[in-house]
């Protein structure tokens, strides 16, 4: 998955899920549900044999400020521990990457489920979902995220530095 404003929600904290969808929900949402769907949805990591999750996160989105700044170091926290996870790979799109592949994109998905047989795109709005399973779609989207792989820190030890600088400087925001 590429995000380029906020952090992925499989790889959001529950502080920071609620932040965001605070400021962003609809009037008749139920904020408690949609946490603790969201919540629920992460688990599928920790399970005894997880899915490959590949995220690709840009530099603005663990800049932007979503609650408070003890909120963002926590999240970006999380985001090391994740990086940590066998089955997760975690790259970081700098800001030094320039002009990329995905800049008019906010986000998407490519989900693969090989024991189905399902390869779909999955892009996600505020108000609807698209997933697109046409051959196209699927190779012009892997076009994409292979090129941001290219972009993106490749080194496993130069994303966990970047994100610690982060972190480091949402900590000193909260003094």
């Amino acid at each position: 998955m590429y995000q380029s404003q906020l952090i992925p929600g499989p790889a959001q904290t529950e502080e920071y899920a609620r932040a965001l969808i605070r400021a962003t929900m609809r009037p008749d949402s139920d904020l408690d549900r949609e946490i603790q769907v969201r919540l629920t949805r992460q688990e599928v990591v920790n399970r005894p044999t997880p899915p490959n999750v590949w995220i690709i996160v840009a530099e603005a989105a663990l800049r932007q400020r979503i609650g408070s700044a003890s909120v963002m170091a926590d999240q970006v926290e999380h985001l090391m521990e994740l990086a940590q996870l066998p089955a997760v790979t975690l790259q970081v799109l700098p800001y030094g990457a320039g002009a990329h592949a995905a800049l008019t994109l906010a986000s998407f998905s490519i989900l693969r489920v090989e024991h189905h047989g399902l390869l779909t795109v999955y892009l996600q709005g505020p108000s609807s979902h698209t997933f697109m399973s046409g051959s196209e779609n699927i190779e012009h989207y892997t076009n994409i995220y292979n090129r941001l792989r290219a972009a993106a820190l490749n080194d496993g030890s130069l994303t966990l530095a970047l994100l610690k600088r982060i972190a480091r400087e949402h900590d000193q925001d909260k003094e």
